[in-house]
């Protein structure tokens, strides 16, 4: 399998890290990594010799609420007026379902704040309203009908279940031209952020186990914990898994970083990443 970034356009923001603009985007398939017919030809040509591809989505946000700019694809936006090409101001939560003063999250506690205001001064699509959940499905649907097996969703828990399950259903079948069987649905992993009881969790990654599988955090926590710092004897990962309070194996999506942790934030503390000085450990992790 391959699992690929963001394909579909992005704001361009030349003050950060490229892979910060992949996460403020639009749903033209055009980035600095190529067109819509590469990208089409990338997957036809994997799909010929079994390799599936996954697509990291964002369904939750746009870009920056404060970003005038124009796009990889070209198309203009305009965030503080909420003006982008495939929405407008009516297609974001509107400040009476945010209970904050704000507009932004400002106790990560409450779930009606993370589900309803914006994150991190990004704006904030009401995927309640019909018109935005068939624009999103329009926009994972023409990936699957390039033959794309599956998405992993970023930032979850800043969604409603309810929300995206009615998303996600009316998603159409995996292509049979491509080697997948009648009937095949396209494979759905979410990620959420869930260290476990002891880290007081307001929305638990079980909310979203009925949507398809889930990003399990405390792999690389726990592996980084024993490979890393040696706070327990790695005998002790005889019984590893559910009984150390991970999700069960048919709901689970288990991996060591990703792109956040790799950089030095996101869910996990400082065990899960793998940067030059910790090359080493996190071969070990993954031999593991």
């Amino acid at each position: 399998m391959a699992h690929i970034a963001c394909a579909n356009e992005n704001a361009v923001i030349e003050s950060h890290l490229a892979v910060v603009g992949r996460y403020h985007q639009f749903y033209q398939l055009k980035t600095r990594s190529g067109t819509e017919e590469e990208f089409a030809s990338m997957v036809r040509r994997c799909n010929a010799v079994n390799v599936r591809v996954f697509v990291d989505v964002v369904l939750n946000h746009m870009t920056d609420n404060n970003r005038v700019g124009v796009g990889t694809g070209g198309n203009a936006y305009n965030a503080p007026e909420k003006s982008y090409p495939e929405y407008s101001a009516a297609d974001f939560n509107a400040r009476s379902k945010c209970p904050t003063s704000s507009g932004s999250i400002e106790n990560w506690s409450d779930p009606t704040q993370i589900r309803n205001c914006e994150m991190l001064i990004l704006r904030d699509l009401d995927q309640s309203q019909t018109y935005v959940r068939e624009h999103i499905a329009e926009f994972l649907n023409r990936m699957i009908g390039y033959g794309v097996a599956g998405f992993r969703i970023d930032a979850v828990k800043m969604m409603w279940p309810a929300d995206l399950k009615a998303i996600f259903d009316s998603l159409d079948n995996l292509p049979t031209q491509y080697g997948f069987a009648a009937g095949s649905r396209a494979f759905i992993y979410s990620e959420t952020v869930d260290l476990g009881p002891t880290s007081q969790e307001p929305i638990p990654g079980s909310e979203y186990f009925g949507l398809g599988r889930t990003t399990e955090f405390r792999v690389g926590l726990n592996l980084g914990e024993g490979f890393r710092k040696g706070s327990y004897p790695l005998k002790n990962l005889v019984n590893w898994g559910p009984e150390w309070d991970m999700y069960p194996e048919n709901y689970a999506v288990v991996f060591i970083d990703n792109h956040d942790n790799q950089r030095g934030h996101g869910g996990g503390g400082d065990y899960i990443h793998s940067l030059l000085g910790r090359i080493r450990p996190t071969k070990w992790r993954i031999r593991f």
